[in-house]
């Protein structure tokens, strides 16, 4: 588990683009799953960025990434996807790509893509949120 990770629960960061209002802990909120992934924000830029930390949570996403000069290591909540809202495409060889539905509340931003590069972990990645959106949908359609 990356350090920030170990930290993160302990020194929840959010930031504006966080939706609010947000509750991290919650009775029945379990972490699933959580990793480093090496990835860019929309498809226009396809810059990569050093890392972003994701928590898969059985009901939540939250993409964060690590604050720099930091002296503890933190990581700053960048979006925060509920699986009710939660898309996400497999765009071949070792990338896959979560965005939301949903526009953030009391966002300026508008909804961005965000792509992973995930080599080794693809499949465990999209296995775990695939089986939770389809929780989602069962649950919504019964």
């Amino acid at each position: 588990m990356p350090s920030c990770a170990r930290s993160f629960i302990h020194s929840f960061v959010p930031s504006s683009t966080a939706p609010e209002p947000f509750k991290l802990f919650k009775r029945n909120r379990v972490i699933l799953f959580e990793g480093q992934l090496t990835g860019w924000k929309d498809s226009t830029t396809r810059k990569t960025t050093p890392s972003y930390v994701l928590f898969l949570f059985n009901d939540l996403l939250l993409i964060t990434k690590p604050k720099k000069k930091s002296k503890a290591e933190q990581c700053k909540l960048l979006v925060a996807i509920h699986m009710r809202h939660l898309q996400l495409v497999d765009e071949g060889g070792d990338v896959f790509a979560l965005s939301s539905t949903e526009q953030q509340r009391n966002s300026s931003l508008k909804p961005a893509t965000y792509h992973f590069y995930a080599k080794d972990m693809k499949d465990q990645w999209m296995h775990r949120i695939q089986s939770l959106i389809h929780g989602y949908a069962k649950d919504k359609s019964m």
